[in-house]
């Protein structure tokens, strides 16, 4: 009996306090884990500072959720309870000051890492969070173009892409599409694997490049990889989703691992270190 009424007053205490689970794909954050999960992730990174008595985070609860859900893979969807003791200096750190403050962090990815969070003041919606998050991935995808006059951030011409490839020693990414447009979901691979394949969209304008893989429907991905003289070329085959599309990446790395060229590396000579035990960081690299 007993037991019943603690499980019983467990439960009733969750559901008033809001808490997130494991199943809500809301990252929880503490004070042992911010610095790893948020100031040194690859990505972008949602954070809801939040206490469990405040009202109106627990009208934003469900909506939170379910942008955690529909951005699972491309973007990292956190919380973090100010109302815990140990918290509170990483919530004055961001002089939060009032509830829900919801702040999103760039991470690695930022020039000044961690240090420069954009605060979210919009609508408290669905739509309008995400595209919020969206729109902060860092677009790492070049616009394959004819009318490219010279690579840059942005756009190379087919011929300059694959020259730069085979220079860096990087595999090649090509999705033909014709939507107008980069996808988050596609945006956040590159970003992921960025040091290792070069992502490039060739738009279905774009006739000769078109015709010359052969492109007959849209969209179509390819990864070319020049092993030793070779030319291979992987298509993928699966469905347009992130976690199918994650894995076709990886398995590629797996069987063609790219060794990152000597002058695109920290040559700053090493100090001695203790040695640490090895970490499997195959998920870190998608």
């Amino acid at each position: 009996m007993k037991s019943y009424m603690f499980l019983s007053t467990l439960s009733l205490l969750s559901s008033v306090l809001g808490d997130f689970s494991a199943s809500d794909s809301v990252t929880i954050l503490n004070t042992g884990n911010f610095k790893k999960k948020v100031l040194n992730n690859k990505g972008v990174t949602l954070v809801k500072f939040y206490a469990p008595w405040c009202g109106h985070c627990k009208q934003l609860e469900p909506t939170y959720k379910k942008v955690a859900k529909e951005l699972e893979g491309i973007a990292q969807i956190a919380a973090i309870d100010c109302d815990d003791k140990a918290n509170q200096p990483i919530c004055g750190q961001y002089e939060v000051q009032g509830f829900p403050t919801v702040k999103l962090f760039r991470g690695k990815i930022a020039s000044n890492p961690g240090d420069k969070p954009l605060d979210y003041n919009g609508p408290r919606t669905k739509k309008a969070i995400k595209s919020f998050v969206t729109n902060a991935i860092p677009n790492k995808v070049l616009k394959i173009t004819k009318k490219a006059k010279a690579t840059t951030n942005t756009s190379s011409k087919l011929e300059d892409y694959i020259e730069t490839t085979q220079s860096s020693g990087q595999h090649r990414s090509l999705l033909f599409s014709n939507k107008g447009k980069i996808s988050p979901i596609y945006k956040s691979l590159a970003l992921a694997c960025t040091d290792k394949i070069k992502f490039g969209q060739v738009e279905s304008d774009q006739s000769d490049y078109v015709d010359q893989y052969s492109v007959e429907s849209f969209p179509t991905l390819i990864v070319e990889v020049d092993s030793e003289g070779e030319k291979i070329t992987k298509k993928f085959e699966g469905e347009f989703k992130h976690t199918e599309l994650k894995e076709f990446y990886k398995s590629i790395l797996k069987e063609y691992p790219v060794k990152v060229k000597e002058s695109e590396t920290n040559t700053k000579p090493k100090t001695k270190s203790k040695p640490k035990a090895k970490k499997n960081t195959e998920d870190e690299e998608l």
